[in-house]
């Protein structure tokens, strides 16, 4: 098959798949193991080979291999049947097949033309040990056994990987290393989130932290897409993202002072980098403050200012900052910006961050210098 005719295949396959959905694999629907597949950068700079001709080949066979598990391996039914693709499958998908086309047909490096590269390319792709290379470096353990248990191959017994583990934030190094507490409602940072979905009925109580998988707000934003038309990217904005994981906490995890036990967990590769959760405001500042205090010590640093409520008067607020040793923790009693009018009865939040992820943030809500 040609690389060209594969490309149209990769676009175009998801729409010929009929299975039922109810017993697909739960790598592709399952939100905590979706969000272990690497990003497009995190795949080329885990794919270095000899040469840039080399490096080229192992990067393009990862892509095609890699996106391949989702719209192939992972979609073919254990009775040889065929699954559709789960709507936010199908945007992690995309990441790849853009980039695919973007490197084969729109824009190839000139490693690409050189004499070698076609050859090296189908050799990575048809090597079963560079993919258990791929599934070893850039998933977890539990996911490359239920890999393999889903395409009914047996684990290899030796990993045929020889490149380096994939990198890891430089921030949790840093925080272990001074010891800092990185558990958070029962996660850590700086593991992979491997939690299962929440219960169906919404009156079920999950016997431990679990991921809200979205089902009603990605079936709501089908709906609307196949009326209006919309992209696969409107699935983005009814909620889901695999950078970030809605976690359900059990009643073991989930202090009085949380508005609800509903969790922001913040993943980076599919490892967990942060968490933000909203509080009950004003009423728990002090139950809030001091089990902060009792995790991480004294605050670094007080942000002070006057509040303007849409009710009654001004009011001081303190805002407490914790600059550890790669962690970044901040918490704001009510939910405020400069020269806001704010709810009186609002909430807060409090952000747990690696120090990596909280500049990343920082950057991102830089504006933009025009040169006019």
């Amino acid at each position: 098959m040609s690389h060209r005719y594969r490309i149209l295949v990769i676009v175009t396959s998801v729409f010929f798949l009929t299975a039922s959905a109810r017993s697909q694999s739960p790598l592709l629907t399952n939100p905590s193991t979706l969000s272990q597949f690497p990003t497009v950068e995190l795949v080329k700079a885990g794919t270095k080979g000899a040469d840039d001709v080399d490096s080229h080949a192992r990067f393009m066979a990862a892509l095609y291999r890699i996106n391949s598990m989702i719209i192939n391996d992972l979609l073919t039914a254990p009775n040889g049947g065929h699954f559709n693709i789960p709507p936010p499958a199908e945007s992690v998908h995309q990441r790849y097949s853009n980039k695919i086309t973007q490197l084969s047909i729109d824009q190839p490096p000139a490693a690409a033309r050189d004499p070698k590269y076609r050859a090296l390319e189908d050799k990575y792709e048809k090597d079963s040990a560079f993919l258990d290379n791929l599934l070893t470096q850039f998933f977890s353990a539990k996911f490359r056994t239920d890999y393999y248990a889903w395409v009914r191959k047996p684990v290899p017994q030796t990993s045929g990987a020889t490149r380096p583990p994939a990198a890891v934030d430089p921030a949790i190094a840093k925080a272990k290393a001074a010891k800092v507490d990185l558990r958070v409602f029962g996660l850590e940072i700086g593991e992979p989130v491997q939690l299962p979905v929440c219960p169906a009925g919404i009156f079920e109580q999950a016997k431990g932290n679990c991921v809200n998988d979205n089902k009603f707000e990605i079936n709501a934003a089908s709906v609307f897409g196949s009326i209006f038309g919309l992209p696969p990217a409107g699935l983005l904005e009814a909620g889901f993202d695999s950078n970030y994981l809605d976690v359900v906490l059990d009643v073991d995890h989930c202090p009085a002072w949380l508005s609800g036990c509903g969790i922001k967990a913040i993943l980076e590769n599919g490892r967990l980098v942060g968490v933000s959760v909203v509080t009950r405001g004003r009423a728990v500042e002090k139950a809030v403050n001091e089990e902060l205090k009792a995790k991480y010590g004294p605050p670094t640093g007080i942000y002070s200012g006057k509040i303007t409520p849409d009710v009654g008067n001004a009011f001081e607020v303190h805002d407490p900052v914790w600059i550890l040793p790669g962690l970044h923790v901040e918490y704001q009693v009510i939910t405020h910006g400069d020269g806001d009018v704010v709810d009186v009865k609002g909430g807060g939040w409090v952000r747990v961050m690696t120090e990596s992820a909280y500049q990343r943030l920082l950057n991102a809500k830089k504006p933009v210098k025009t040169k006019m």
